[in-house]
């Protein structure tokens, strides 16, 4: 069967996805070469969240980009 549409577990989470986000910043650095880089898709809102978790993660050069509609949406760190 083929899918045209994202599932809802796909869009929705409890909240907000911050759980999972955390999850995932808190255990990639076992998976992350040094200078390996994360990668981060967030909601419009989680530009500040993404930042603090990943400085408060041991990541540097953090950075968030724009989508083209110009809404933060994804969030960069380096790990060391």
């Amino acid at each position: 069967m083929k899918l045209y549409y994202e599932p809802d577990i796909a869009l929705y989470s409890k909240d907000s996805g911050q759980s999972a986000i955390n999850h995932i910043i808190k255990n990639s650095q076992a998976y992350l070469r040094e200078n390996g880089l994360l990668l981060i898709e967030h909601a419009y809102n989680q530009k500040d969240f993404c930042q603090n978790e990943l400085e408060l993660n041991g990541y540097v050069d953090i950075k968030t980009y724009n989508d083209l509609n110009q809404i933060p949406r994804v969030t960069i760190g380096k790990k060391i």
